[in-house]
């Protein structure tokens, strides 16, 4: 090997190599060129690490994955590198606290450092560990370490004791802090079995470690993510009080007992691939809790300051909120002090009743006067006339600011809750007016102030009874405890109740992540997707264990959800409660509702299927995904609290897709926000091709078809005319439209009639018409429907309408179907009749004049 001058090497080039060197050596048994290309490596790379080594006295031989013996003798000396070249040194705390290099050095730390008092080192200090002893023990738990400089080691504990650890460069590994992979788990539901190590602890020391924009790193195996006693859990709270016991196999936050949340912005935690990190939980924990998966910072509405307690931190804004606008106008730029550069804030227009909030978060960009310029665009209309609201007041006249009025407030009717307006938080507004609720009388007598400062119409205006409406705050305030950048990937995860928590969050994600869910009785989802602004999954594996299907939510104003290439194992989704922008692209989905049994009480009361899509929901999104369910109800329906005159954001769009349904009573059941199909492939066994299929309305229509159920009111929908291009069915059906489409454009779509769900026709599945169901409200016009569509070898029944239109048809109505090859049938008598061969190509014209 050829030799090279110390003086042709520059110091500082050398020792960073020499690190980089160490830390990849000592973590894998041989550095191939694959594993270079991974760390970032080049080939020029590797010929300074063959250098480095031959200096530091090693070759790259000499370590293995296993972990080869250290090449010195425990209790040896430790090397020390410097420009001068390496020397032996004995390191202490002494030798620690005295060294001040004015350059780079690196110190391959063989001993046990025993620190009994805060250490801070320079960031021109460097260690390297490798196996065999070399350890800091910080004798207290108020003993603070910093390392600002480089740390690189394999897979083995070198921080030992309660004491903190503060490391510089941002990166750890959970093993250095106690973490072990000794898990025993069965590899068939990654059940635990036993364990060594409780290695929970450990990854929360080491994410204490690395606070914000760190990268934590898991190895190869099993790790028991069991969380360590009690009194040891205190210990390391220290001033802050202990820390709570872990309810998952993450928590991508810090959490206290006394209910403080330590939120580290853009943690990244990462393992070694999918089947080969796993990081595993116990049924329960010490508190008797039953642990999740991954938590990526608080529930919902923790650490909201929207509240009467803070309303300082509440500003009104303007009517008009556009969807894709980056900004908002507050009433009065007086309010803008409240907001700077980088603040998560949450913008809110109503919600459902006083629970759900219908809004979205952002991130402060700017500030100009009253406006409030953001990071991201608002994914749906935040205008107060497009508010979700729940109720009117009686006549009243405005009082003063800071005075208050007494008042009857006027439920929808069909809201049973008696929760008051503004209900825990006790903020309203009416209208475009924030109110406070200072007392009610049990019933509907409300006693409310007007809030000063908040720029809310004069004194004096006088309203008439129910002139506005009634929502939970329409504001902007501060949402502080929100995590942003938060990323998990490359690993397996055995979940028992929510896999993902995905609440709070901006611009978090998941990445090659396999998760396995096995759920039980005191409930949980799969993915409980809480609220929260631009979360990515990308190449996972989300699976319920053997034998059970789970439930899975998107809900509470969640903006841009995106899966790409992910792989869904009977999980039902539904996508509900405003949320927007949900988009799954090149997604799998399989969905046994057959052969597996739901297995928790989540999700048990909305239709069994793949996907429910929600009334409020808007711009949903399936791109080239697969779907194949076998029984239920259909593969995407609709489902979702009531509106209560929410405005969807818009429509359901389906493009390339296909689906693959056995067994399944609707193969699509989309009316509101409104549904377009733009290349679907279907086959199967299914009663009707479509269920409640359509929308509302045209786009020049003021009211929609979406049954909002407030006394017949109804709300209005962005999503507009809904169609259907380049679809087609090859399978067994029993009819096409199980209930008449509303504002369906149809066009280029293909039916292949092989069967019935049973070979016998009979009166049940003739009886409501084969072509089209009249299920719809006798005597409402329904709005334009134009379909076109040819239907292959489908039995017609010639003596029995093929249509059963209750509904009052729109004179441009029209529903034309080409029966290409029909197979005639005639009605002898109930459940009798006659097969009278297969008849000629005919074209069957249903419009208003058919009525």
């Amino acid at each position: 090997m050829t030799e090279y001058p110390l003086s042709a090497l520059s110091l500082t080039s050398l020792i960073r190599t020499a690190i980089c060197c160490l830390w990849a050596v000592s973590s894998y048994p041989t550095l191939t060129a694959q594993d270079a290309n991974r760390r970032g490596l080049h080939a020029g790379d590797l010929v300074a690490m063959t250098v480095a080594t031959n200096l530091l006295g090693q070759s790259v031989d000499n370590f293995s994955l296993a972990g080869a013996a250290s090449p010195v003798d425990p209790g040896s000396p430790s090397e020390v590198i410097t420009s001068e070249g390496k020397q032996e040194v004995d390191v202490t705390e002494a030798y620690l606290r005295a060294l001040d290099p004015d350059e780079e050095i690196l110190i391959i730390l063989r001993q046990k450092v025993y620190l009994r008092e805060d250490l801070e080192l320079s960031d021109r200090i460097n260690f390297t560990f490798q196996e065999g002893p070399g350890q800091f023990q910080l004798l207290d738990n108020a003993v603070d370490l910093t390392i600002n400089g480089a740390v690189n080691a394999p897979f083995k504990e070198i921080f030992i004791g309660e004491g903190h650890v503060h490391l510089g460069k941002k990166y750890a590994k959970v093993d250095w802090f106690g973490s072990k992979p000794d898990a025993v788990f069965d590899s068939s539901d990654l059940e635990l079995k036993s364990y060594g190590t409780k290695s929970y602890h450990g990854y929360r020391k080491a994410l204490a470690a690395v606070k914000g924009k760190g990268r934590i790193e898991f190895g190869y195996g099993g790790y028991a993510m069991v969380d360590t006693t009690d009194g040891v859990r205190t210990l390391f709270g220290r001033e802050r009080g202990k820390h709570r016991v872990s309810k998952g196999a993450l928590t991508l936050h810090l959490r206290y007992e006394n209910s403080e949340d330590v939120l580290y912005d853009s943690i990244e935690v990462y393992g070694q691939g999918m089947g080969k990190t796993y990081l595993l939980c116990e049924r329960y924990n010490a508190d008797g809790f039953q642990p999740g998966g991954i938590e990526y910072s608080p529930a919902r509405s923790l650490g909201w300051t929207d509240s009467d307690s803070n309303l300082e931190f509440q500003a009104t804004f303007t009517d008009q909120v556009n969807a894709g606008q980056n900004y908002l106008d507050l009433k009065d730029a007086s309010m803008a002090g409240i907001f700077k550069s980088g603040q998560t804030v949450f913008a809110r227009n109503g919600g459902m009743g006083f629970d759900v909030d219908g809004g979205q978060f952002n991130v402060v960009r700017e500030i100009r006067g009253a406006r409030i310029i953001f990071e991201y665009p608002f994914q749906r209309d935040l205008s107060v006339e497009n508010a979700s609201s729940i109720g009117g007041l009686s006549a009243f006249t405005m009082p003063v600011e800071g005075r208050t009025v007494q008042v009857q407030f006027n439920r929808d009717p069909g809201f049973a809750s008696r929760k008051a307006p503004g209900g825990p938080d006790k903020t309203f507004s009416y209208g475009n007016n924030l109110f406070r609720l200072v007392s009610d009388d049990g019933n509907n007598t409300y006693t409310i102030e007007n809030v000063a400062g908040k720029f809310n119409d004069p004194a004096g205006t006088r309203y008439a009874e129910n002139e506005l409406r009634v929502m939970k705050s329409r504001t902007l305030f501060l949402a502080t405890r929100t995590l942003r950048g938060g990323w998990v990937r490359d690993m397996s995860v055995r979940a028992n109740y929510n896999a993902f928590t995905v609440s709070n969050l901006v611009d978090c994600g998941a990445e090659r992540v396999h998760m396995l869910y096995k759920a039980n009785e005191k409930g949980g989802l799969t993915l409980n997707g809480d609220g929260g602004l631009n979360f990515r999954m990308k190449d996972c594996v989300i699976e319920a264990a053997p034998g059970q299907w789970v439930g899975s939510q998107i809900a509470r104003s969640m903006t841009n959800f995106v899966s790409t290439g992910t792989r869904w194992i009977n999980i039902k989704h539904a996508i509900i409660e405003f949320s927007e922008g949900t988009k799954f692209i090149g997604d799998y989905f399989f969905f046994d509702a057959k052969n597996t049994e739901r297995a928790s009480p989540m999700g048990g009361n909305q239709p069994i299927g793949v996907m429910s899509v929600g009334l409020t929901t808007g711009n949903t999104l399936f791109r080239d995904c697969e779907f194949v369910q076998m029984g239920g109800d259909g593969v995407i329906l609709n489902n979702d609290i009531n509106q209560w005159s929410a405005t969807a954001g818009g429509r359901v769009t389906i493009e390339d897709c296909t689906m693959s349904a056995i067994d399944v009573d609707a193969l699509i059941s989309i009316k509101s926000p409104g549904l377009f199909i733009n290349g679907l492939r279907g086959s199967g066994v299914v009663s009707s091709i479509f269920g409640a299929t359509g929308s509302g309305p045209e786009e020049t229509d003021l009211t929609s078809v979406s049954g909002v159920g407030q006394n017949g009111e109804t709300a209005f929908t962005i999503g507009g005319v809904s169609k259907i291009n380049d679809f087609e069915f090859i399978g067994n059906f029993d009819q096409v439209f199980r209930s008449p489409p509303q504002s369906l454009l149809m066009r280029n779509s293909l039916a292949v009639w092989q069967g019935g769900r049973s070979d016998d026709i009979d009166d049940r599945r003739i009886s409501h018409g084969a072509l089209v169901t009249g299920a719809g409200d006798a005597g409402r016009t329904n709005f334009r429907t134009d379909v076109e569509m040819e239907i292959h070898g489908m039995p017609i029944v010639t003596n029995v309408p093929g249509f059963k239109f209750d509904a009052a048809m729109n004179p441009l109505d029209k529903f034309e179907f080409t029966l290409v090859r029909p197979k005639l049938y005639y009605k002898v008598s109930n459940n009798e009749y006659r097969f009278d061969g297969v008849g000629p190509n005919q074209v069957v014209t249903y419009d208003a004049s058919s009525q």
